[in-house]
């Protein structure tokens, strides 16, 4: 069994070499560090249990120097060596998040019990962590739903690549779950406790993008007073994913190929570079490298990213999955709105199963959003699925007129209110609280009619349209 390795730091040798004495003979070995740099190389290279700091560090540096170890391990007990500490003293290095304070030169035996209960308390804190990666990775994973050959490939690439530190790009079309994916890379990874940032390339202007990926001076951008990290320095030792990076444009593809080499950024009036550290990986839906054929995107950047290529499949590659998605979905939104159970008609998963999810995982959740909305006996049938998938349902057969008269009647009712609605809302200019009014109706019966109807009270702000409500 492999014994457990103690850190001596301090400046004064002689002191060291008595910590060193006291510790002789036991199951304890340990190295020396004469000063903080020193200390913290041996902390990186040896997998060291326990730190003992002694005296010579002021109080300052050794309020810092203990801080800088449990950021590096976290499961490390460092024990405080001080020359005849008071009870301020002792408070104060415990609160620092030292584990124990001894006086200097300390007593042997009291040294060694004190070494003895820090290795036990690094121990248990090192199985936690353990277990608690454990449960955490297996709930990584099982954010990908399905049983599907698809999935399971997905799975087993995030795993290979998440004990990597290279960078990865995710390619598949809209809908199909590359942020998420990317969220479970980082989950995988060593940075798991570090920020995921994100920025989406495609939206805002060129100059308000430069800020959020490079981060900027105060005074730089109006309304910003203050200095500020973007996504890279952001990420502090975590990942940072670009959104959509095809349409990044190509200066800032320049600038960000300059910042992955260096290794830093320069900051939007900045002056000098600043380090980041963070693990860049990038999205996109089209093809990068027939972009770089067509000079749209920078050749090199692309070379970035090409090692390590993530395809994130459509729904209609993992058909089988549309019914445990669905049932994943149903559980998610039944439980953030305090539902009872919904179960899932299996005449509505074949409907489900006909569709071609051109919007991919992402159309199929706002499908059960809106299902479990409407599932008024605790059923989601295929009535209660949006227009476009009704359509999909089986034709009523010609023994079931009744059947027939309610499904038109249904029909006629639903595109009565849906341009009542749109009506409504034009004559407001999209004011939710005067169309209430104006129908007779409570704001909040109103709201969920223009949520089963998918119509936005934003689009009709500043319209003015002709109303047939008078």
């Amino acid at each position: 069994m492999e014994r457990p390795l103690a850190l001596v730091v301090d400046g004064d040798a002689g002191l060291r070499a008595r910590v060193k004495d006291a510790l002789a003979g036991g199951e304890v070995l340990t190295l020396e560090a004469a000063g903080e740099g020193e200390g913290l190389e041996a902390l990186k290279a040896h997998p060291v249990r326990v730190v003992l700091l002694a005296s010579s560090f002021p109080p300052p540096e050794r309020r810092a120097y203990v801080e800088k170890v449990g950021r590096l391990r976290p499961s490390i007990a460092t024990v405080i060596v001080l020359d005849r500490p008071s009870p301020w003293d002792e408070l104060e290095a415990l609160r620092s998040g030292a584990f124990a304070v001894l006086s200097a030169p300390p007593d042997p035996e009291r040294l060694r019990l004190v070494v003895d209960r820090a290795l036990a308390q690094h121990d248990l804190l090192e199985e936690r962590r353990r277990l608690r990666d454990e449960l955490g990775n297996r709930a990584a994973r099982q954010r990908i739903v399905g049983r599907s050959d698809a999935a399971e490939r997905l799975r087993e690439r995030l795993d290979v690549l998440a004990a990597t530190e290279g960078r990865v790009l995710f390619m598949g079309d809209v809908g199909t779950g590359r942020t998420l994916a990317a969220q479970i890379l980082h989950a995988l990874s060593p940075r798991r406790g570090r920020p995921f940032t994100q920025v989406d390339c495609a939206l805002g202007p060129e100059g308000a993008l430069e800020a959020e990926l490079f981060g900027w001076e105060g005074g730089t951008l109006s309304g910003r007073a203050r200095p500020g990290d973007g996504m890279l320095e952001g990420a502090k030792g975590g990942t940072a994913l670009l959104n959509e990076v095809d349409a990044l444009p190509a200066r800032l593809q320049d600038r960000l190929l300059a910042a992955i080499r260096a290794g830093s950024v320069l900051r939007l009036g900045g002056a000098a570079t600043l380090p980041f550290d963070a693990r860049i990986v990038a999205s996109t839906r089209f093809d990068l490298s027939r972009l770089v054929a067509e000079g749209r995107f920078r050749e090199e950047l692309y070379g970035a990213f090409a090692g390590a290529i993530v395809d994130v499949p459509a729904l209609r590659e993992r058909r089988e999955d549309i019914g445990p998605l669905a049932a994943h979905f149903i559980e998610e939104i039944r439980s953030m709105n305090d539902l009872p159970p919904i179960r899932i008609a299996p005449e509505t998963l074949e409907v489900l199963g006909r569709h071609a999810w051109p919007g991919n995982v992402r159309e199929l959740r706002h499908a059960i959003e809106q299902a479990v909305i409407f599932a008024s006996d605790g059923t989601i049938r295929p009535r209660d699925l949006p227009e476009g998938l009704r359509a999909k349902a089986p034709a009523v057969g010609d023994g079931d007129a009744g059947a027939r008269f309610r499904e038109a009647k249904r029909r006629v009712v639903e595109s009565f209110e849906k341009r009542y609605l749109a009506e409504l809302l034009a004559r407001h200019q999209g004011n939710v609280t005067a169309a209430a009014q104006q129908a007779g109706m409570l704001r909040s019966a109103l709201q969920r009619l223009l949520r089963k109807y998918e119509l936005r009270s934003s689009e009709f702000r500043g319209s003015r349209a002709e109303s047939s409500l008078d």
